[in-house]
């Protein structure tokens, strides 16, 4: 194959990426602090209607957390799961980082635990006329960038289980931001979008208690925060060796 055209993020994007992850409060307490302009029908649908365009250039940082706490014997057992996507869309490439760790302790015994990192770019495959396929940029077992193909819907998409449908939603005082009309519990997702009519920040918080005769019943709190950053974003592809082609995954 041809060698491929350089692709890596640019060093002002890695500074800047690190920068706010030292500098800014946690994405739970950003996504839920941040307030929401009030929108028209007519922005909101021109946001929904073509997402490939309103999210052509931003950062997108999506993040779930689970937290379990009970008694087990009389100890107290905790545990935090927390799963990272970094999500980077610029100059029709797409960067995404997943990262996932645990916290948590039995007692005395400590259950952290942290997954390794994964990273990816993708770019479209020039060589697919219908646009079923693209190009993804992975590292190897070695270290190395090497190529594949995946389908386009196998591609992670953190705003793709939301219902877009204004007329599903309605404007909450008290939660800054619009909900499901059908949320009269109060912990279905909450959307918040500036005055330009973009999404900047999605929120969802549930808690809940299940009863267990072994464990003496089980609290959990479970969150999903989404926080998006538009402009100045900048792509390019990682240099990948002959011969490093892959299968469609």
């Amino acid at each position: 194959m041809k060698k491929a055209l350089r692709l890596t993020v640019t060093a002002a994007l890695a500074v800047c990426v690190a920068a706010l992850a030292c500098a800014c409060a946690p994405i739970s307490s950003e996504a839920k602090g941040t307030p929401s302009a009030h929108v028209t029908r007519e922005q909101w649908e021109a946001y929904f209607s073509d997402l490939d365009v309103s999210l052509e250039n931003c950062e997108i940082t999506y993040e779930t957390s689970s937290t379990d706490t009970t008694y087990i014997l009389g100890i107290k057992y905790t545990c935090t799961s927390v799963v990272k996507y970094e999500i980077v869309h610029a100059d029709g490439l797409i960067y995404q980082s997943r990262s996932a760790h645990r916290t948590g302790a039995y007692g005395d015994v400590s259950l952290d635990d942290t997954d390794a990192t994964v990273e990816f770019y993708v770019a479209p495959n020039s060589d697919d006329q219908f646009g079923n396929t693209l190009n993804r940029y992975w590292k190897n077992a070695g270290g190395e960038w090497s190529v594949d193909l995946i389908t386009v819907g196998s591609l992670f998409d953190p705003l793709g289980t939301l219902s877009t449908d204004y007329d599903d939603y309605v404007y909450s005082d008290s939660r800054s931001g619009y909900v499901l009309k059908e949320d009269l519990g109060g912990e279905d997702v909450v959307l918040k979008f500036n005055e330009a009519g973009q999404l900047v920040a999605v929120w969802q918080e549930e808690t809940g208690v299940s009863a267990s005769a072994a464990l003496g019943g089980v609290r959990t709190v479970e969150q999903m925060n989404i926080v998006i950053e538009y402009g100045g974003q900048t792509l390019t592809l990682p240099e990948v060796e002959e011969g490093t082609e892959g299968d469609v995954v």
